[in-house]
């Protein structure tokens, strides 16, 4: 699956240079694909080839829908795929899909504005009126561009004609009454919008200095649900179910169970993209421990990223997916030596190494993209990211655990575990945001950050060389 992945990718790389039809990109790829069956010398390097110029075919599939102008009034239908926000003059905002324009069929998005007494629910489509008004923001209109967004409108002779029952509706009506049972906890606001934000995805609360503070120290990545939270709840799930194949059947359970739960938090998480790319690679991970199949997390990752870009090529453009598939890459290269290397006779000591590992393991690799795409890397957040990450674990399962209990008898214990976790995490990201060396400034080129993660391969190889020739790891009391 590296392989494949690896190809499909390049692929949509070359269609995103390279001005070719869809009809040239499926001929070529046929093309490739019988030659691969009819020689069997190379029949690999042309089946590969032939991978590569589907992943092409699928780039350019997505530019077949006629672009909406700019610009200019024109009236079409959207549908609301994202939840409604107030603004400070009274009306809403939202994402929202154009399903079509003067007649056109779209596959495009919008940044929405619209007033009315309340909002409208995710599922819902209006036929109305709107110019489209481009992003004047040069990297912000870039993430907009690869994430499906012509720019933004405000919907004018509004005229709601249905409503569709989307799994994101489903999901985000899951999504609140979860956010509702976190509020029953009592903690203060600060707590609260942070826990809501971490366990949920549910960053709607979020006052914008305390997301600044997260920003400066480099921890936003604790507010958006992604490969560490699906990854908390993988190892919580497969730890309460740890017994289960001692019974009969109980393996197969036991794994069916596991994948279904992951869906589930997925669910409750509202369905956004890093969540569902960390559903898939955990799921396709459980898969292999059904079939024991061992050493498979590389091609878990690989076969996520795959199923990714199939559905959408443009994920290979968007800065949350690299970011998130070069720190779980880094963490499956660095962990396993630097963990063998070092370990202890106590559990909960090689548990805590663990979790330091996997942050710093993750730090280290998505430093140079970092600084290639924001300008600059932070410092103190990779110091801080070890604490981090045990408080966020902390809150995360104990969190979770709340949300699915049915009663309400451990509320006291909860509330004091959630207090004392998240209280720690925002004093100590609120006390160093400010520090004068919390960042660096740093804005490396293109050319260079591939010539670093080059280096950074060769290095992770070596690790791994050296590590299976070490006898004897250091043990600690």
């Amino acid at each position: 699956m590296a392989v494949i992945a690896t190809m499909f990718a390049c692929g949509i790389i070359v269609a995103h240079f390279v001005e070719l039809s869809l009809f040239v990109w499926v001929v070529i790829g046929c093309s490739l694909l019988l030659l691969g069956v009819l020689q069997s010398r190379l029949r690999w390097l042309f089946l590969l080839l032939s991978v590569a110029s589907f992943g092409g075919a699928n780039l350019q599939l997505r530019h077949t829908f006629p672009t909406p102008p700019q610009q200019t009034p024109i009236a079409g239908t959207v549908e609301i795929s994202g939840t409604s926000k107030t603004t400070t003059w009274g009306a809403w905002q939202c994402d929202a899909d154009i399903v079509d324009w003067e007649g056109n069929r779209s596959n495009r998005k919008l940044k929405v504005t619209y007033s009315s007494d309340k909002p409208y629910p995710v599922g819902t489509r209006l036929k109305c009126k709107f110019t489209i008004k481009p992003v004047t923001h040069e990297s912000y209109a870039r993430l907009l561009e690869v994430r499906g967004f012509e720019g933004y409108a405000t919907l004018s002779d509004i005229q709601p004609i249905g409503h569709r029952t989307t799994l994101r509706y489903r999901a985000q009506r899951i999504q609140h009454a979860a956010v509702e049972r976190i509020q029953r906890l009592n903690l203060t606001p600060n707590e609260e919008v942070i826990a809501e934000a971490m366990i949920l995805g549910y960053r709607g609360n979020i006052t914008q200095d305390l997301r600044q503070d997260y920003a400066d120290t480099g921890s936003s990545h604790i507010l958006a649900v992604s490969g560490l939270h699906v990854g908390i709840v993988f190892i919580l799930i497969n730890a309460l179910l740890l017994l289960l194949p001692m019974v009969r059947y109980g393996h197969i359970a036991k794994n069916i169970a596991a994948i279904v739960l992951i869906w589930a938090f997925a669910f409750v998480s509202g369905l956004s993209p890093s969540v569902i790319r960390a559903a898939i690679m955990f799921s396709l991970m459980q898969l292999g421990f059904a079939l024991s199949v061992t050493n498979n997390s590389l091609n878990a990752i690989c076969g996520a990223a795959f199923l990714m870009l199939a559905f959408d090529p443009m994920y290979l453009f968007d800065i949350s997916f690299q970011l998130s598939y070069i720190a779980v890459l880094g963490i499956t290269f660095t962990y396993q030596p630097l963990f063998n290397g070092i370990r202890s006779e106590s559990r909960i000591l090689n548990g805590i190494w663990s979790m330091l590992i996997v942050s710093l393991c993750a730090s280290i690799a998505v430093m140079p993209l970092i600084a290639y795409t924001f300008g600059s890397i932070s410092i103190i957040g990779i110091l801080l990211s070890p604490a981090i990450v045990i408080l966020a674990h902390i809150s995360i399962i104990t969190g979770l655990v709340w949300c699915m209990m049915p009663f309400d008898l451990m509320t006291p214990v909860v509330r004091f575990i959630m207090q004392r976790s998240l209280e720690w995490q925002n004093q100590i990201i609120g006390s160093t945001a400010d520090l004068s060396f919390s960042a660096l400034e740093w804005t490396p080129s293109a050319f260079s950050v591939i010539i670093i993660y080059i280096v950074y391969l060769a290095l992770c190889f070596g690790l791994r060389y050296f590590a299976t020739r070490r006898t004897q790891p250091i043990v600690f009391e």
